[in-house]
């Protein structure tokens, strides 16, 4: 949420309007504390936060970010800091502000990053080359994205094991054309690709994509009823695509899901 900060189990929780008031709420027991004054602006209070419980060196399990603090871009910090965060959750503009915070990760300690986005006003090329920096491609990624082109080309240069996107202008030929991307890819054995949005139907979604060289595979995972598509990528390697399901929160959003899988590990419907 706007105005926050959140560490491991811990949400530090800033007021808006005057006086300035800071609440603090812990997951493991559910309680929160009752507000208390601060005679410090929210940006203040945040830096505050980050110099007693992100020092450097520190092992962070989870940071939870609405933005990137305002002292973290606007202040050199030559003291060498470097964070050993495991988890990323951030909201913010599609813009350089993102490159100034991950100056400050251990990008070999990182292994997820939440990044909700949307593009800002200024709509150059500048703005999506944050896509292309070596953090992005830890292990895990999940995308929340707001953005008025096409970013195809960003995605297929990602290389996480895991990526999730939620994008409502995601085309059918774009998908198309990430699926050719994987398979002349050398993508591991493993790696998994979930799309899915608040307009697509992924049935007609599978439907649309006139693949060919294709065989049908029954998958064993959380798909819905329909079959999935298999296609051969060499010798030791499948791409299936399925309908799926997505977790938020507590309940399931259905899902385009596709995954390289070890060739010949599913079964081939009516293939012999």
């Amino acid at each position: 949420m706007p105005n926050s900060i959140k560490i491991n189990k811990k949400l530090w929780d800033f007021g808006l309007n005057p006086p300035k008031t800071v609440s603090i709420f812990d997951s493991d027991s559910g309680k929160r504390t009752p507000k208390l004054r601060v005679n410090k602006s929210t940006d203040e209070a945040i830096e505050k936060c980050f110099n007693v419980y992100l020092k450097n060196g520190s092992n962070i399990q989870d940071l939870e970010l609405y933005n990137v603090p305002k002292f973290l871009y606007e202040t050199d910090r030559s003291d060498g800091l470097k964070l050993n965060i495991s988890r990323i959750w951030m909201k913010a503009s599609l813009d350089t502000k993102f490159n100034y915070f991950t100056r400050y990760i251990n990008v070999d300690k990182l292994e997820f990053i939440y990044l909700s986005f949307t593009q800002s006003s200024n709509r150059n090329e500048e703005e999506f080359r944050m896509l292309t920096k070596p953090i992005i491609n830890c292990k895990g990624l999940d995308l929340v994205v707001s953005a008025s082109r096409s970013l195809i080309n960003y995605y297929t240069g990602l290389r996480n094991r895991t990526l999730v996107l939620y994008d409502d202008n995601f085309q059918v030929n774009e998908l198309r054309l990430l699926i050719e991307n994987w398979k002349t890819s050398d993508r591991l054995i493993g790696t998994s690709f979930c799309l899915y949005s608040s307009i697509y139907d992924t049935n007609e979604v599978i439907n649309s994509l006139d693949l060919q060289d294709t065989f049908p595979v029954e998958i064993q995972r959380d798909s819905t009823d329909y079959p999935g598509i298999g296609i051969k990528i060499d010798d030791n390697r499948d791409l299936v695509l399925y309908h799926g399901k997505h977790p938020i929160g507590g309940w399931y959003h259905l899902a385009l899901k596709m995954e390289v899988i070890a060739r010949g590990s599913l079964k081939k419907n009516g293939v012999p």
